[in-house]
């Protein structure tokens, strides 16, 4: 009997179970993390982005919404170079 007769069924059928796989696969766990960035603007007029927290974390951009977004990116990627980013107690 299909699921969407609206009677009980103890299995799902192999059509949902390939819907519940394919949604596993495709979830992305969000973890909001907040970091300290140190803005600095040098001899050339860049904007030069530093995340205290993150070793070798840094960016640069020409505009302030510009380097904010590029500080996203490279939280993003240090985070897969790495791995998972936790808060040390007392921060």
């Amino acid at each position: 009997m299909d699921d969407c007769e609206g009677k009980a069924n103890s299995r799902a059928s192999p059509r949902s179970a390939e819907r519940n796989l394919k949604a596993l696969r495709n979830y992305h766990m969000v973890w909001l993390l907040k970091f300290s960035v140190v803005i600095e603007k040098d001899e050339d007029g860049y904007y030069v982005g530093t995340v205290s927290e993150l070793p070798g974390c840094h960016t640069q951009a020409k505009t302030l919404d510009e380097l904010m977004e590029r500080v996203k990116e490279a939280v993003e990627l240090y985070s897969e170079v790495e791995g998972p980013m936790t808060r040390q107690k007392g921060r």
